[in-house]
């Protein structure tokens, strides 16, 4: 009896412990059931259904700073060079987003 019931517990805990992920800080994982998408979950501890429900993937939510020197042509016909503080956000599948924040100078 002991010999059918050890691998019946063993297969239950690797399915236990497979339930189970940690999504990290500023940080979000897409979940999908059967390839359609479920659910997009944020930092913490998550339950998934094993084999059916997938991590499909990890996106992350950080803004990043990056300085950039503008040229700018004003209406004298003079040049001046202008440094201001840009937000730009994106990772490697997607491509890079900039978001720009004009301000006075």
């Amino acid at each position: 009896m002991s010999f059918f019931l050890a691998p019946i517990i063993f297969i239950g805990l690797i399915i236990l412990f497979a339930s189970f992920f940690v999504v990290k800080q500023e940080t979000a994982a897409i979940i999908e059931r059967f390839g359609k998408f479920q659910s997009v979950r944020h930092s913490g501890l998550h339950l998934k259904i094993p084999i059916i429900d997938q991590i499909a993937k990890r996106l992350n939510l950080r803004i990043q700073q990056l300085d950039v020197i503008i040229d700018t042509k004003t209406s004298g016909q003079r040049f001046y060079k202008n440094e201001d503080l840009r937000s730009v956000s994106g990772d490697q599948d997607t491509g890079w987003r900039c978001l720009l924040s004009f301000g006075k100078s």
